[in-house]
């Protein structure tokens, strides 16, 4: 086996220059570039946002009340003085926005509030369609386990119970009753009797025997104990 001996050779540099260039420009831009003054929100560019410079969400705005979907006045989002704000005015913030230098100007001779136009939709009317659906069902078979129910005696102890009465004495007062004379007149009363003729028919009984059984009967008294 034969080893090929390996040469190190040096790595090509990547030339630099594009990259010095580009940052040398942008330091170039960032330091020959006006100093912006401070502005408050509903200042021209700036809808949404305070400062030197606008914003993303400016241009959002600003795009949004070009398509009907928000409102803001002329004054703050018709940036290039058209007297209307459109999708131009959103993309012109936009590159602001991102650094490029470019002049924002608010200055339409009548400036207005956009009002976004009424929408119109139309809805369609929805159609379904149902799917027949078949259902079959499994007979089941439930099997019910044997229950056994055992019942454990129960036994009623009963505790002797012990009344004791207490003794009870009654005084009656004499009654004294005074009956007033009561004078009866019986007036004579004369009552005359109507003849009856009873005629009895004879009445025929037979008594059948009759045979009783006496079952016998134990009672046990318990003791009671009276005081």
């Amino acid at each position: 086996m034969t080893l090929t001996p390996v040469t190190n050779r040096p790595l090509l540099a990547r030339p630099r220059s594009s990259g010095v260039l580009l940052a040398l420009s942008l330091a170039l831009t960032l330091a020959l570039a006006p100093h912006r003054a401070s502005a408050a929100v509903g200042d021209c560019g700036h809808p949404m946002s305070d400062g030197a410079r606008v914003k993303a969400t400016d241009s959002l705005h600003i795009l949004r009340t070009a398509i009907g979907l928000a409102r803001c006045p002329m004054s703050t989002c018709d940036v290039d003085s058209s007297c209307s704000v459109t999708a131009t005015d959103a993309l012109r913030v936009l590159k602001v926005a991102v650094g490029m230098d470019l002049e924002l100007r608010c200055e339409c001779p009548n400036p207005t509030t956009t009002v976004p136009p009424a929408s119109t939709t139309t809805l369609s009317p929805p159609t379904t369609t149902l799917v027949p659906v078949t259902t079959t069902l499994q007979p089941v078979t439930t099997t019910l386990a044997p229950v056994t129910t055992t019942l454990q005696p129960v036994t009623t102890t009963l505790q002797p119970v012990t009344t004791t009465l207490a003794p009870v004495t009654t005084t009656l007062q004499p009654v004294t009753t005074t009956l007033q004379p009561v004078t009866t007149t019986l007036q004579p009363v004369t009552t005359t009797l109507q003849p009856v003729t009873t005629t009895l028919q004879p009445v025929t009984t037979t008594l059948q025997p009759v045979t009783t059984t006496l079952q016998p009967v134990t009672t046990t008294l318990q003791p009671v104990t009276t005081t």
